[in-house]
């Protein structure tokens, strides 16, 4: 989930999309994700022969994990000397640091990591859905889009959120939540004609109408179109029982 400075139509979503850097990045490459990228982005502040830095890099490989698809985490090592005055200007004091930005707040004010909470999977997921301006932010163009279907491999489960405007609906960033490391989570922004008519050549695409929020669901080949309720808890259970064999509720068993 987390992105090397490229769109979207430049790159393969699944290539686009890793969960952590594996090195220090200079502040361009933070500057090109937030502008480009379309994610809420969470910068690690370290610095070289820090024990404690090694610690936490180490601590944030399972909670960067989970937040696969809905942001990015990058590192930026402020002992370089490209990364001493960026890290200045972001008044990075202590070190390790983390900080949480919008996407495309170039200079915003950034929301720190409080160091004396414990670091988890779910306290970390849940401190970036409390300071999110929208959970999903991306909206990669259509052919993009496309390409990123054709490729995807069969054996992963992606839930593909279209709206009628910039902005999903709460319930889909919750969705969106209880699916992150399990499932791909996509947002396609102000679903259109042209967006639906380049789409229409997956299996099952065929069915998705513009200007209407929707969500569907892509596996085995094919989209399934979610044509339920659109709340929390049934979108959940829907994906759950077609998609991870959980088993379906409200069923009258067959008497011998």
């Amino acid at each position: 989930m987390f992105a090397l400075a490229f769109t979207l139509s430049e790159i393969h979503l699944s290539q686009v999309m890793k969960p952590l850097y594996k090195s220090a990045q200079t502040p361009k490459k933070f500057r090109d994700a937030i502008k480009n990228e379309g994610f809420p982005v969470i910068v690690m502040y370290t610095k070289k022969d820090c024990k404690e830095c090694d610690e936490f890099i180490a601590k944030m490989q399972g909670p960067a994990e989970k937040v696969l698809g809905f942001a990015q985490v990058i590192q930026v090592n402020c002992d370089l000397n490209s990364s001493v005055q960026f890290c200045k200007d972001q008044k990075v004091k202590n070190i390790p640091a983390m900080k949480f930005y919008n996407q495309n707040d170039e200079f915003p004010n950034p929301v720190p990591w409080d160091f004396e909470e414990d670091l988890t999977d779910k306290s970390f997921i849940e401190w970036i859905y409390e300071h999110r301006k929208n959970i999903f932010s991306t909206s990669p163009k259509p052919e993009a889009l496309l390409k990123y279907f054709q490729d995807e491999p069969n054996q992963n489960v992606t839930i593909l959120y279209l709206t009628k405007g910039a902005w999903p609906a709460i319930f889909m960033n919750k969705v969106s939540i209880h699916f992150s490391g399990r499932a791909m989570n996509i947002h396609q922004a102000s679903f259109d004609s042209e967006s639906a008519s380049v789409l229409s050549e997956i299996p099952g695409a065929e069915v998705f109408k513009a200007g209407k929020n929707q969500i569907a669901v892509y596996a085995k080949e094919k989209f399934t179109l979610y044509t339920g309720e659109m709340k929390e808890a049934e979108v959940i259970q829907w994906i759950e029982e077609n998609y991870y064999g959980a088993p379906k509720k409200n069923v009258q068993k067959e008497e011998n």
